[in-house]
């Protein structure tokens, strides 16, 4: 478990928030781009509280699950976004990129 790793369970850490909020899209920047888009950590997010259904929620699961992008993107398929991509899992505009980058 992660909790070896930090000492604690991070989404316990009410420190964290303003970066839940931030990586979900509900504060104005979004900090990191190495953690997936703004749909692609929501539809994580649900899924993991599906997982954690009937079970007490870490804090920060418990505010995301109040709030209005875990309800905006509660009826979303974290699988149909995945699948939406091309085969290589690249979304269509960085496949573009990287074909033009690669002829010049």
């Amino acid at each position: 478990a992660l909790t070896s790793v930090f000492g604690r369970n991070l989404l316990d850490d009410p420190g964290l928030l303003e970066t839940l909020l931030k990586v979900t899209g509900l504060a104005d920047e979004k900090p990191f781009d190495c953690i997936g888009t703004i749909d692609e950590v929501n539809l994580a997010l649900g899924a993991t509280l599906e997982l954690m259904q009937g079970k007490e929620l870490p804090r920060l699961l418990k505010e995301y699950s109040e709030s209005p992008s875990y309800h905006g993107y509660r009826e979303h398929d974290f699988r149909t976004l995945l699948s939406s991509w091309q085969p290589n899992r690249l979304p269509m505009q960085f496949e573009e990129v990287l074909k033009n980058a690669l002829h010049d």
